[in-house]
């Protein structure tokens, strides 16, 4: 086999790991309590370019994931295509033509899991670096 597929292959390997490392990261260590689990669907991981290149993001699907991440200020809601707001207080649903949304601070658990991950992603690149160098000299030696 060619030494540089057999890089590129390996390199491809240790770029996927990588972001999977940081994806389980930011899955399970986010501080919104969520009650559905659609915040941890939200992170995804794309691999292009022969694996070369990845990236670990939020699915545009899951608009709120955004917010949550990056944050909210506080801000006033009003309805879009009815008459009120409609929401359940206790047992009773309360009616408003408009309400107060308090925000969320932001809470970046895409960068905090790069953050904490960057030891461990080098040790994967220095690791699928190694089996590269190890499989060239072996297909130079048989």
């Amino acid at each position: 086999m060619n030494p540089l597929e057999i890089f590129r292959r390996n390199l491809a390997r240790a770029v996927e790991a990588s972001c999977i490392e940081v994806a389980l990261t930011a899955q399970m260590e986010h501080r919104y309590q969520q009650q559905d689990g659609k915040l941890k669907d939200a992170v995804q991981t794309e691999f292009s370019m022969g694996g070369l290149v990845g990236r670990v993001f939020l699915d545009p699907a899951t608009p709120y994931a955004t917010y949550i991440h990056e944050g909210i200020r506080p801000h006033m809601i009003f309805p879009k295509r009815r008459k009120a707001l409609r929401w359940v207080k206790g047992s009773d649903f309360v009616f408003s033509k408009r309400a107060r949304f308090p925000g969320w601070q932001k809470d970046p658990f895409l960068y905090d899991a790069l953050r904490k991950n960057e030891q461990k992603i080098n040790d994967i690149f220095d690791r699928y670096t190694e089996r590269a160098v190890q499989e060239v000299s072996d297909a130079f030696n048989s």
